[in-house]
């Protein structure tokens, strides 16, 4: 998901200080992330597991759409939004829920598909680059949405507004966000997800070796990220304060986005060759049926 413009539409809930929303958001889009490109079943599964998954019409689903609704109200009345600049967010607001709700309903098929891919003897190729692509497409057609809100939010706000605006999102900078105590929490804990599954499955010493080296591969090459994160963040707030934005700087910085997170989702699927090859029929077999549990414990079965 294109970060900075799901922060400009806001729709990425990560506030923090004072404001009310927190990590629903973050939380579900991550399952979808994790359902849809396949790599997540390998190392990376064991890193990150799935932290919810109630769908469009579960308590995750209206926990996104309520949150979503106060923290953009929030910043409406910030920077001072007139009742028609108000209709024009929510309607953008709405488009976008609305096309993720649609994304994440279509998760599970593909989420099985990777369950299966991963269980087998080998990795089928094939299917896993034809996985791949459905889940980029549905990331296209969110990132579409997103970007025309973003333009239809932009269009209404005069320049005292855009303004108001742009120092409001620095507030959502990727490295405040990425470091400190919030960070490390966050990677200890899912070492510990790690570990119970390979416990699950019963892995030797050299096996769990090769495993937790190709987990802390994949979080440095992600962590490595945080510079051109904030690149872009920053180059999206200069075009956001800007009285009109240029289509091709913003496609330009929409394609070097979505490079990156090529470059991210090779390093997730290799990450899910090395498990596959590290475990054994067995073991695949066990960490598939934990992982389906889980996720069959989020869907309510």
């Amino acid at each position: 998901m294109f970060r900075f413009l799901k922060r400009l539409a806001f729709f990425r809930l990560h506030a923090h200080g004072d404001h009310p929303v927190r990590r629903h958001g973050r939380r579900r889009m991550a399952v979808a992330t994790a359902a849809c490109s396949a790599c997540l079943v390998g190392g990376v599964a064991l890193a990150h597991p799935p932290r919810g998954e109630g769908g469009p019409g579960g308590p995750e689903g209206h926990m996104m759409h309520e949150h979503a609704g106060v923290w953009l109200d929030g910043l409406l009345a910030e920077i001072g939004a007139t009742d028609a600049q108000k209709t024009v967010a929510h309607a953008a607001r709405d488009e976008a829920l609305a096309a993720m709700d649609r994304t994440h309903a279509s998760g599970k098929g593909e989420m099985d598909a990777a369950l299966k891919l991963f269980a087998g003897d080998t990795i089928d190729e094939k299917a896993l680059a034809d996985l791949r692509q459905r889940f980029q497409g549905k990331h296209a057609e969110v990132q579409q949405v997103v970007l025309a809100g973003v333009l239809k939010i932009h269009g209404q706000l005069d320049a005292t507004q855009r303004q108001k605006l742009v120092a409001a999102l620095k507030d959502f900078r990727p490295e405040q966000r990425g470091g400190g105590f919030g960070a490390a929490m966050g990677k200890r804990m899912m070492l510990g997800r790690m570990e119970q599954m390979l416990d699950r499955v019963k892995a030797d010493d050299k096996q769990k070796a090769t495993i937790r080296a190709t987990a802390e591969r994949v979080m440095k090459a992600f962590e490595g990220q945080t510079a051109t994160r904030q690149a872009l963040f920053d180059e999206a707030l200069g075009l956001l304060a800007q009285p009109k934005i240029d289509p091709a700087a913003l496609q330009r910085l929409v394609a070097r986005h979505d490079a990156d997170r090529q470059a991210m989702g090779d390093q997730f699927i290799q990450a899910a060759r090395d498990v596959h090859a590290a475990l054994r029929p067995d073991q695949r077999a066990g960490l598939v049926q934990g992982f389906a549990e889980r996720m069959g414990h989020f869907r309510g079965r």
